[in-house]
């Protein structure tokens, strides 16, 4: 088969590269090659050394056979695919990735600041409850300051008693709680009052490695951003602490209808001692059990250190 401008001597591609959407094909016979794929038409350049590069010719039916049977055309067709391929993988593994730490960064920051009015787990409960007319959501936000000691030291006692010293995540318990999985006791939780306040606040509550993951992501985000001091305020403010309740200021007038600066350390303890499951558990009319984990609590608060941003606080 013989081709306009080409020898039939031309021997098989040896080495290509892609530049943009062209292909450049070099032969030892020093024709040069340029196509490009359309998405109805394929085109090719034959430049002999011996013409200007401005001369072109249309691809016809001999050009196109020679470039399929020299596999010339599957290798543009491979690479299409290839760069498609590559595309969708920089989107997935490139800007989503880019983009959700870029959202999530910027999320967390503006809550450094402003209070959270609403959380997942408040609308999931508006909506399981949507046909009890007596059910209601309790919320109000309360800065820290006019919140009891007794009610930060409470939650400390009662749900993470490192809580000012570790990074968002008590290896400790977390390793414990590995040896007790793996000597076939009880699991038991080992999230930390950070790790808690993510969930709450940025995520909806599953029991999966994604949502785990995630949380992870958050826990580490506030922890660098927010602080310990931001993150106790927030937790006392979106912790579900009964049936609608929400935060230290709502339990306090709910249940004890106080303040929540005026609450005790008993009506704390008895508060923390609820958290594992507040919907069943209730403060202001404990089960033997809950009274007597309202007394370890109480007893625990006495022997944990305050943190030095507690001390400095005057209420």
């Amino acid at each position: 088969m013989r081709l306009p401008g080409v020898p039939v001597s031309l021997p098989l591609v040896r080495s290509f590269e892609m530049k943009e959407r062209v292909l450049s094909i070099f032969a030892v016979s020093g024709v040069e090659l340029y196509f490009v794929t359309g998405s109805n038409s394929v085109k090719v350049w034959l430049f002999p050394n011996r013409i200007e590069k401005t001369n072109s010719v249309a691809v016809n039916k001999n050009i196109y056979i020679y470039l399929y049977l020299s596999k010339i055309v599957v290798l543009v067709t491979i690479m299409k695919k290839k760069n498609r391929i590559f595309k969708i993988l920089r989107i997935f593994f490139l800007y989503i990735p880019l983009g959700f730490i870029l959202l999530s960064a910027l999320w967390i920051t503006i809550l450094k600041w402003v209070p959270v009015w609403y959380t997942p787990l408040m609308a999931i409960r508006s909506v399981e409850y949507r046909a009890d007319n007596s059910f209601k959501t309790y919320k109000q936000w309360m800065p820290l300051k006019k919140i009891s000691k007794n009610m930060v030291m409470a939650v400390i006692a009662s749900e993470d008693n490192r809580f000012d010293q570790h990074n968002g995540f008590d290896w400790i318990e977390i390793d414990k709680a590995i040896d007790d999985g793996k000597h076939g006791k009880k699991l038991r939780g080992a999230s930390t009052i950070s790790q808690q306040t993510a969930k709450n606040v940025f995520l909806f509550p599953s029991r999966s490695w994604v949502r785990k993951g995630f949380e992870t992501w958050f826990t580490l985000g506030i922890e660098l951003i927010w602080g310990k001091e931001r993150i106790m305020e927030v937790y006392l403010n979106v912790a579900e602490m009964g049936k609608g309740i929400y935060g230290a200021s709502a339990a306090a007038q709910q249940l004890f209808a106080k303040s929540a600066q005026k609450l005790t350390s008993r009506e704390s303890a008895l508060i923390a001692a609820t958290l594992p499951n507040p919907l069943k558990r209730k403060a202001n009319n404990p089960s033997p059990y809950i009274s007597f984990r309202a007394i370890q609590i109480q007893v625990l608060m006495t022997k944990i250190a305050q943190p030095e941003w507690l001390k400095s606080k005057k209420r």
